[in-house]
């Protein structure tokens, strides 16, 4: 990973982002591991995205939303996954990103982007929270990964609640979480949710719903295997 892959694990997050800013760092990669039981599913799911374009959800998102006016702009990239999908999108439209993910990238940086990622590791629910008041995302981008923070709902309506602390106005917010018909929610560390939960929890918690959409089906999963998908998908703004 050459002068990126720098080991600071143990800093806090305030410390490093102070430091980060005083090299000028403009686009912050950060690996911060989730745990989960799925180790081989997620092995699968990595290789068979690796020539995958940007989340279609983090691209509808950024369309509906111009962003011309924002100076300065930061995006948070939760699960950004190994190949870096959408944190390069975002990078390339120019945003400062800050992107969390369990594992390390299976790709090599250009020259140019080398100079302004820094990896570390870390927990990601601590890193969320850990973020100071004054660091704040113009962009929260958190595709598939909400539901396998292996939180129950209580604990996720304090999640959010911490996303939206570190969004300026008018900030945007994107995601997906399952129905309980989902196969993914069979699992019981999986939080599943109905659709008035949902829209429960993002509202109590202060976002304003601009897109809502439920998707239901047998449908081929990204390695390849059919599946029962019952999920949704949510685009938000901070008020």
């Amino acid at each position: 990973m050459g002068n990126s892959g720098r080991n600071i694990v143990g800093e806090t997050l305030r410390k490093r982002i102070s430091r980060l800013q005083k090299e000028r760092i403009q686009i912050l990669i950060i690996y911060i591991t989730i745990t989960t039981p799925h180790s081989k599913d997620f092995k699968r799911y990595n290789e068979a995205t690796k020539y995958c374009e940007p989340n279609e959800l983090t691209l509808k998102t950024l369309d509906m939303f111009p962003i011309d006016d924002w100076t300065n702009r930061h995006a948070l990239d939760i699960g950004c996954g190994v190949w870096l999908r959408d944190t390069f999108e975002l990078a390339q439209r120019g945003f400062h990103v800050l992107a969390v993910d369990r594992n390390s990238p299976q790709i090599t940086l250009t020259d140019e982007l080398s100079g302004t990622i820094d990896i570390v590791s870390g927990d990601a629910i601590r890193i969320i929270y850990d973020i100071p008041q004054a660091q704040q995302f113009h962009f929260v981008n958190a595709q598939w990964v909400l539901p396998l923070l292996e939180l129950d709902r209580e604990q996720m309506q304090q999640f959010l609640a911490q996303i939206h602390r570190i969004f300026i106005c008018g900030g945007v917010f994107c995601g997906q979480f399952f129905g309980p018909r989902d196969f993914r929610a069979l699992n019981g560390n999986v939080l599943s949710v109905c659709e008035e939960e949902l829209r429960a929890m993002l509202e109590l918690t202060g976002f304003t719903i601009k897109y809502f959409r439920n998707v239901q089906g047998n449908f081929p999963t990204q390695r390849g295997d059919l599946q029962e998908q019952d999920y949704y998908e949510f685009i938000c703004t901070v008020q």
